[in-house]
């Protein structure tokens, strides 16, 4: 990230007291994280490399949080952008690490690939978008996302 905006994260989640190299532990984040839903759901997933560090060393360090922070914003924005988009259809997080998001777009959209590769382009900047991919599913992706979905409805009768 530009140095100017991890600073600027750095002021706004320390109130302005922490220093780019501050260890920091999880009683000093939680509350940023309480307060910060989306956050939260963030720390939890996979391969989160705050909650990584905090598991193997007990502190992250200020500067890492900010970034990590900042990623979470952006990626935010883009799939908020994306449901815009897509007429409120619900896109997907599949996996974040860093600066990296995949995200599924959903099956039934009203919008062509070449238009989501139009909008995006134009708002490529706006949005911090550095590279991008896009790909239609592969029919085994189909496949197993289909007899995913089969499974679970087995489970769920099976509960009953």
């Amino acid at each position: 990230e530009p140095e100017g905006k991890l600073m600027e994260m750095l002021r706004r989640l320390g109130n302005g007291q922490i220093q780019p190299e501050t260890p920091l532990d999880l009683r000093s984040i939680g509350p940023l994280l309480e307060a910060a839903p989306e956050k939260q759901r963030a720390y939890a997933r996979p391969r989160c490399v705050v909650r990584g560090q905090i598991e193997n060393s007990g502190t992250v360090e200020a500067s890492v949080l900010a970034e990590w922070w900042l990623q979470q914003d952006r990626g935010e924005k883009i799939e908020a952008f994306l449901d815009r988009l897509l007429c409120d259809c619900k896109v997907e997080l599949i996996e974040n690490f860093g600066a990296f998001w995949r995200l599924q777009l959903p099956r039934s959209s009203a919008v062509s690939l070449p238009e989501l590769f139009r909008q995006l382009e134009e708002q490529r900047d706006s949005l911090g978008i550095a590279e991008y991919t896009l790909t239609q599913a592969t029919l085994e992706q189909i496949f197993n996302g289909i007899a995913q979905e089969a499974e679970e409805a087995r489970s769920d009768l099976a509960g009953v």
